[in-house]
Formats: structure tokens, C-alpha cells, sequence
């Protein structure tokens, strides 16, 4: 019932507005309005444009600071290899000073030295370090190749755990 009486209310009030009428021309200024105005094209090209200089100023970041952090030394090409040759060298006499070793080790009757592991390791030790020495052959023929270099320092790795497992045998 309340709200019979507030609905009653309301359309009375509704009925009671006064009604305005819109100026004369006001229709016809409207409809000119809408026939002046263009509607605004979207610029999709605008938009991919940024994206695109987006895409390349982050590119741009990721490599100036990749080159700022991998190209940070001053050593020239030559100053490398003569440095690797120095390493190389430094690794013959150490080479030369484990064959002192080894032959110190087995003097006299040593059951290590005779076992077939120990005997295993000392061919393979000696079929590595000739495949060390093929490959800085051909290093030394064929100048810089980063593929051999990589094969050399994998068989020098190679010569390095035998050495290890030799002298773990030895001082068991």
C-alpha cells in the first residue's frame, strides 16, 4: 500500500513537469552538425610504428649491454695465442716432470705398475697425448681454428683425468 502511495505520488509529480519545447532550428543544426563532422580514422600504422620502435629500442638495450659485458677486454688476438703458447709450453714440462714421476714410482717391483688398469691407463695416456700433439700440429699449420682448439683442450682434459686416475692407483 505504501508503495501504491509513492508510485501515485511520483506520476503526479511526472504530470505535473512542465513541458519545454526545443527551439526552432535546433533539429536541423544537429542533423548539420553530424553531416559536417568527419568521423575520425583510426591510425593503425601509427600504432604498429610504435611497437615497432619499442621492439628495437629494447633490442637495441639487450645488445649494447651484452657487447658492454663480453667485450670488455683489451687483449689483442696475438696477445692470446702467445698467451696459449706459453700455457702450452708450461704444460710440456709438466708433462715431462709426470714421466719422472711415473718412472720414479714403478722403479723396483711395484705391484701397482703391473696391474692391467695401470697398464690400461698408460696406453690410453700415451694415445691421448699423441692425439695432443697431431692436433697442435695442425693448429700450428693451419694457424687459428676455433674447432681445433676446442678438440685440443678436450683432450688435454682427457690427459689431465688419466694423470689422476694414475695417481690414485699409485698412491691407493
Amino acid at each position: 500500500m505504501k508503495k501504491e502511495k509513492e508510485d501515485k505520488a511520483l506520476r503526479k509529480a511526472v504530470l505535473d513537469l512542465p513541458e519545454h519545447a526545443p527551439p526552432a532550428g535546433m533539429w536541423d543544426d544537429i542533423a548539420s552538425d553530424l553531416e559536417t563532422r568527419v568521423s575520425p580514422e583510426k591510425k593503425t600504422g601509427f600504432v604498429w610504428l610504435k611497437y615497432a620502435a619499442v621492439f628495437a629500442l629494447v633490442i637495441s638495450a639487450g645488445l649494447l649491454g651484452y657487447n658492454s659485458i663480453y667485450s670488455g677486454s683489451d687483449i689483442s688476438f696475438d696477445e692470446e695465442l702467445s698467451d696459449l703458447d706459453s700455457k702450452i709450453e708450461m704444460v710440456q714440462v709438466a708433462d715431462s716432470g709426470f714421466e719422472l714421476f711415473l718412472e720414479e714410482e714403478c722403479t723396483g717391483y711395484r705391484e701397482v705398475c703391473e696391474m692391467p688398469e695401470f697398464k690400461t691407463l698408460i696406453t690410453q695416456l700415451t694415445q691421448v697425448e699423441a692425439e695432443v700433439t697431431n692436433i697442435a700440429n695442425m693448429i700450428e699449420t693451419t694457424g687459428f681454428d676455433e674447432f681445433l682448439y676446442k678438440a685440443k683442450t678436450k683432450a688435454d682434459q682427457e690427459t689431465v683425468r688419466i694423470k689422476k686416475e694414475l695417481v690414485k692407483l699409485l698412491r691407493g
